[in-house]
């Protein structure tokens, strides 16, 4: 199967990014996405891991379902916040088992039920891809922040901690946003670096103000004022606020093809239908963008 970083080298990507569902319904509205995205010939998909591993079981379950109905590599995310590096050495084997190559390494957050006991040989995502590098030859991603992370000390300090990571890895893959300014600021410093590890930028189309408002929040993203009010206008239509999130998005992502992104990674929420207009639109960019080689 093929490597993303391979991939990367070979040409502008396209990928999409899913949550694992909870109950039958979910993952039938899923498969039917995901089927429908497979028409646009991504280079790979991303399967997400829940909070302290809460959705360690389905995560195995759909890299295993998706890689039996498809060729495309199944990247599976990997948290290491709540885990002991004897619990992350069994997970690789799994992985490794099912014909996995490719891993986004995360630190991932702590659980939200304050209950469960939280016990982690791990402190920061560097100390997993450490781990990883050891076991086994993965091609391993990582997650960056282009705002900076919401728990740096300041932005030095925190450009540093960044810089070092995305040097040890494969590539990486950028938490979403909404200007283009933020993604060459954060690639610019990279490369003054000496640092050429490729990094994805991650689109994440805004349909809902309060879901966008809440997790913008917990992410420490700026959303521009005037989408804010675009979603403002269109709150009792859903049509028109998918209008909105499929005009933002491709001009977001023509920018970043234009300043030389890689490709273009988008966090689909599970949706099938504002995702797929967004890739048919911006598939000429994505063909005519230059070889990053």
């Amino acid at each position: 199967m093929t490597i993303i970083s391979e991939r990367l080298n070979q040409g502008t990507t396209l990928s999409f990014e899913f949550f694992t569902p909870k109950d039958a319904a979910g993952q039938d509205r899923l498969d039917q996405n995901i089927e429908h995205l497979m028409n646009f010939s991504p280079d790979f998909l991303s399967i997400t891991y829940g909070a302290a591993g809460t959705s360690r079981a389905r995560t195995i379950g759909w890299v295993e379902r998706l890689s039996t109905r498809y060729s495309v590599p199944i990247m599976p995310h990997l948290t290491c916040i709540s885990h002991t590096k004897s619990e992350i050495n069994s997970l690789l084997d799994i992985y490794k088992l099912v014909g996995v190559k490719n891993l986004l390494c995360l630190r991932g957050d702590k659980p939200s039920d304050s209950s469960l006991a939280i016990t982690s040989d791990f402190t920061y995502a560097s100390d997993l891809v450490t781990t990883v590098r050891h076991h086994s030859e993965f091609d391993i991603g990582v997650a960056v922040h282009t705002e900076g992370h919401p728990e740096s000390a300041n932005t030095e300090t925190d450009l540093l901690h960044q810089s070092a990571k995305v040097a040890a890895a494969d590539f990486a893959i950028t938490q979403f946003f909404y200007e283009s300014e933020h993604y060459e600021k954060f690639t610019e410093y990279l490369y003054k670096r000496g640092i050429r590890t490729p990094v994805l930028p991650g689109i994440m189309p805004a349909t809902n103000l309060d879901s966008l408002q809440r997790m913008s929040n917990l992410a420490g993203i700026k959303v521009p004022p005037k989408l804010i009010k675009q979603l403002q206008k269109a709150d009792s239509s859903l049509k028109d606020r998918q209008k909105i999130a499929i005009e933002t998005s491709v001009e977001l992502s023509e920018k970043l093809l234009d300043v030389g992104a890689p490709g273009i990674h988008i966090y689909t929420l599970n949706s099938g239908i504002v995702p797929g207009k967004i890739s048919q639109a911006i598939e000429p960019a994505i063909h005519s963008a230059p070889d990053h080689n």
